[in-house]
């Protein structure tokens, strides 16, 4: 169904800790916990880590460091795809409590170059740089216009 012109617009902050906090004409605030994200991120960079440090142990080309790389693979494409999926997910649920709001227009907030701009040191710029924000931005605005 169509929404009306006279529908409300929606501002989109995407964040970190909070994959995104909406604020709704009406005065109406949606936040969205990433904590699972957080979550499955560190569980990515913990079995990486251990998985690697594992494999040079071992001589290279060697049944076993073949095994362990396999192993890596499998293990961290399993914890991408859960990430793919929590983003899909929060992404549909976000848009369709907008559409419920009779949202006709979400603005989402541009954070082009921010890694770039900002230092925090090594543990704050890993998570900076795995932020997934551009490809929530994407899923967001994909079924938004499905949505209508």
């Amino acid at each position: 169904p169509k929404i009306k012109t006279d529908s409300k617009k929606a501002g989109v902050d995407l964040g970190e800790r909070h994959l995104a906090t909406v604020y709704v004409e009406n005065g109406e605030n949606i936040s969205v916990h990433g904590g699972r994200l957080r979550s499955l991120r560190r569980h990515h960079n913990r079995t990486l880590g251990n998985l690697r440090s594992k494999i040079d142990r071992k001589q290279k080309g060697s049944r076993r460091w073949k095994r362990l790389a396999r192993a890596k693979d499998r293990q961290l494409r399993k914890i991408r795809n859960q990430i793919e999926d929590f983003l899909h997910k929060t992404a549909t649920r976000l848009v369709n409590v907008l559409h419920e709001r009779l949202t006709g227009t979400a603005v989402v907030g541009d954070l082009t170059g921010i890694r770039e701009r900002i230092g925090y040191g090594d543990r704050m710029n890993q998570r900076l740089h795995q932020w997934a924000y551009s490809k929530f931005k994407h899923m967001l605005t994909c079924k938004a216009q499905l949505r209508g």
